[in-house]
Order: structure tokens, then sequence, then C-alpha cells
């Protein structure tokens, strides 16, 4: 796997005696959702930032010699921070079965993320399916440094949005704004609809969080629309 190799598997461990890092419960955030949260100690010193993701090993028979990247959806908090990830085939239904207690060897944190002295003050994060888990702690970052931040979020039905309470409490805390939208067509929102939801698209830099499909086309979309390929910000999932 890329950024990982013979040096990454000793780091792990020296971090894993470092944090003791541990599954501590499992949460099901829809249907096909869940989230893991893990504990460890000190883990202010692990340094992980809004948008990065880390390379996980689950210490079980079945699943231990499988390497998992995944994005933290909740930064350390009280002694433990969230990842959360999709059922999609065997091994994302044994990770949704792991039981309380595991052990989990830890490399990372992984991503580039820009400072935010060099980010505008007008954002449009855009984000579709479960990749809002990733943007959900940027979108927490730039609101709390004072931007100016709106938020659609798509996903393929009404039940399908996670962490609605969560966001919803940012954007009332910080005066922002989200858009939900439900769409059998996730993959694609037209450049009309950024158009109606966000006028002044414009004047802002946009990080798009989804499937390839998703951002790519909304990317060119914008681009055709007039907007600098530098303010766009592209994470594929």
């Amino acid at each position: 796997m890329k950024n990982y190799n013979f040096f990454s598997f000793w780091k792990s461990i020296f971090l894993f005696l470092k944090h003791r890092f541990k599954i501590t419960k499992i949460v099901w955030e829809n249907d096909s959702v869940f989230s893991l949260y893990i504990s460890g100690s000190n883990l202010d010193k692990l340094h992980i930032k809004a948008g990065q993701f880390m390379i996980f090993r689950f210490l079980v028979f079945g699943l231990w010699h499988r390497l998992y990247p995944l994005s933290v959806s909740l930064l350390p908090n009280q002694g433990e921070f969230r990842i959360t990830i999709k059922q999609v085939g065997v091994f994302t239904k044994k990770m949704s079965c792991l039981p309380v207690g595991t052990r989990v060897l830890v490399f990372g944190p992984l991503g580039q993320i820009k400072s935010l002295s060099l980010i505008s003050h007008k954002i449009l994060l855009i984000a579709g399916g479960v990749a809002i888990a990733p943007a959900r702690t940027l979108y927490q970052k730039f609101l709390q440094a004072g931007k100016d931040v709106i938020l659609i979020y798509t996903s393929r039905q009404e039940g399908d949005f996670i962490f609605k309470s969560e966001l919803d409490q940012l954007a009332f805390a910080y005066h922002s704004q989200i858009r939900y939208i439900p769409s059998a067509e996730v993959d694609h929102i037209n450049i009309d609809k950024i158009k109606s939801l966000t006028p002044d698209f414009l004047e802002r830099e946009i990080y798009l969080y989804g499937p390839l499909s998703m951002v790519e086309s909304i990317s060119l979309n914008l681009q055709q629309a007039g907007l600098p390929n530098q303010k766009i910000n592209i994470e594929k999932f």
C-alpha cells in the first residue's frame, strides 16, 4: 500500500506502545455506515488535523493482516477519536462486528492540509455520501477559525445523512448554512444547482469530498463556469 512500508509498520508499533489504541464503541450512523470510537492515552500528541486520514490494522483474526486507510470524522476529544466506514464488502462487515476492546495499530496521520492563513475567508464545502466524514472535521475547523462556510451535503436519500445533529449544532453555533440534498444522482450535482444554492460560489474557495465521478464532474463544471483551478480542492473517495 502506498504510504506504508517496513518503517511504517515499526512506527505503528511505536505509536501503539505510546498510545495503546483500542476500540471503545461501535455506533451505526445509518443502515450501511458505522463509526468506530478509538481510545488512547495522550492523543493530543498524535497531532491529527482536520481532513486527515490514518492507516489502521485491527488486531483480530481475519483482519490483522490487512491495512485500512480511513478518515477521521471526529478529532481527539476526551481521550478518543472517531473513524467512519461504509459497509461495502466482507472485510468492512467484519469491522462492523469488532468487539469492544480490540487493539488497533495506527500509522499516521497522513494527508497534507493547507494552512488556514492560505485559505480564503469564504468557503464552499461540498460532500457526498460517507465522504462527509473528513469534511465534517474541516467544516468545524473552518467555522472555529471564523471562516464564512456554506456546506452542501448530498446523499442518495433522506435517511442516509449522517452526523446531521452534529452538523446542525455547528451551523447554529457559528451562524453557518447547510444545504442537505437527497438525490438518487448523488454523483451529479450540476452547476445550476450550485448557483441556486450558493449564488456567490465564484467568490469562494471550493472543497470537494466524494466519489470520483462526483468530484471530477463538479470540478469541471466549476472551471467551465469561471472558477480558477487553484481555488478547487479535491478529495476522492
